[in-house]
């Protein structure tokens, strides 16, 4: 990409660099270093043609999530206090990168979007050991 001069790179992390939700340090921390990475990148390469940015998806309905019970649910799946738009697919995250990856988007670097139906705008109140 830096010897066409031109490129776009996403990379994938997850909101729970931003915010709390299960006890899980080391995947949080994890996150956020890919969030970090798609900065520290994204300021590298932009100068060179490349942009790079990064999706956070919150929780997708895909095998192990899809089958996790939230903390408050009027309707499997549906809205929850924590999650307003319910359950994401897996369409929603292939949009979003879809998105960034598009020329539409030339003037888009180093930036993270939250793909997660608003569970970001709230953290859970689960303790370990508990149901999401």
């Amino acid at each position: 990409m830096v010897e066409r001069g031109e490129g776009a790179i996403v990379n994938i992390a997850s909101v729970a660099a931003f915010n709390f939700t299960v006890a899980h340090a080391a995947y949080a921390a994890s996150m956020a270093a890919i969030v970090a990475l798609t900065r520290d990148a994204a300021f590298e390469l932009a100068s060179q043609g490349v942009r790079v940015n990064c999706v956070a998806p919150g929780l997708i309905a895909v095998p192990p999530s899809s089958t996790k019970t939230p903390i408050v649910s009027p309707v499997a799946g549906g809205p929850t206090d924590t999650r307003p738009l319910g359950f994401g697919r897996a369409s929603d995250i292939a949009n979003a990168v879809a998105f960034l990856l598009s020329t539409e988007t030339r003037f888009i670097v180093g930036t993270t979007i939250n793909v997660a139906g608003g569970t970001d705008l709230r953290t859970s109140v689960a303790l370990p050991g508990t149901p999401l």
